[in-house]
């Protein structure tokens, strides 16, 4: 288990102090990737063998808001594979207490060809730990959603989203979805559960075309973008009052 300290800054966090989802993604990653680090699995050595790690599916529950300026400890450990995937938890305590939880399902990827490769191309053991903090990762987040779809605009693919792998990177995904939601009050409401799924890459130059739909208990929003008629991600938001 790899744990860290996670201390907000101003650009990660909304008008009313809560914690951006993107940002809270980001940190996520990056502590997984730290772990990864520690390991001697590092990105640049795994891009030496031709592959890297595409993350598909996302589920982050918040107890409660992360607010600033308080200072958690973000703990992350990985999960022994199934199938095809790859799982990683991950925990946001604050003196102790646990404010978060999250599981996300990751895929190995040749990065020349971009086909997926098994888990026994792996070079090495993953020191995976037999511990799931029990977070549901939803397969079909359209399926587990109740509410009229309707198109929400175009987005285009900017340099400044893109990361080392060369699309669009998992946090941004977020703030699209989030940058949808103007039907909830930003002073007094927070992001308390986020779901994701990344069915198909993004790249520069391309225009997701995006479709959201608010549930009729006003409580979640549902995203989706596709592109060139190939959905690109899903992604439900769950919103609670501060």
């Amino acid at each position: 288990m790899f744990t860290t300290p996670l201390k907000l800054t101003s650009y990660d966090i909304h008008p009313n102090d809560s914690a951006k989802m993107s940002s809270l993604l980001k940190y996520m990653q990056e502590a997984g990737r730290d772990n990864l680090d520690q390991l001697g699995f590092t990105y640049h050595a795994l891009r030496d063998i031709g592959m890297f790690f595409a993350l598909t599916r996302l589920t982050l529950e918040m107890k409660k808001p992360f607010l600033y300026p308080a200072v958690a400890q973000l703990s992350t450990w990985p999960r022994p594979s199934e199938g095809l995937y790859f799982y990683r938890d991950f925990e946001l305590d604050i003196e102790s207490e646990s404010i978060a939880s999250a599981s996300t399902q990751w895929v190995l990827m040749d990065f020349n060809s971009r086909k997926l490769l098994r888990p026994k191309a792996f070079p090495k053991d993953l020191c995976t730990v037999d511990k799931s903090n029990n977070v549901e990762i939803t397969k079909s987040l359209r399926s587990v959603f109740n509410g009229v779809i309707n198109p929400a605009g175009l987005r285009a693919v900017r340099l400044s989203d893109l990361d080392q792998n060369g699309h669009l990177n998992n946090a941004i995904y977020a703030d699209i979805a989030t940058d949808l939601c103007d039907a909830f009050d930003y002073h007094s409401f927070y992001v308390n559960k986020i779901q994701i799924s990344f069915i198909n890459e993004a790249y520069l130059g391309d225009c997701i075309d995006l479709e959201m739909g608010v549930d009729e208990k006003k409580s979640q929003v549902f995203v989706c973008g596709s592109r060139n008629d190939a959905v690109c991600f899903e992604c439900l938001l769950g919103f609670e009052k501060l």
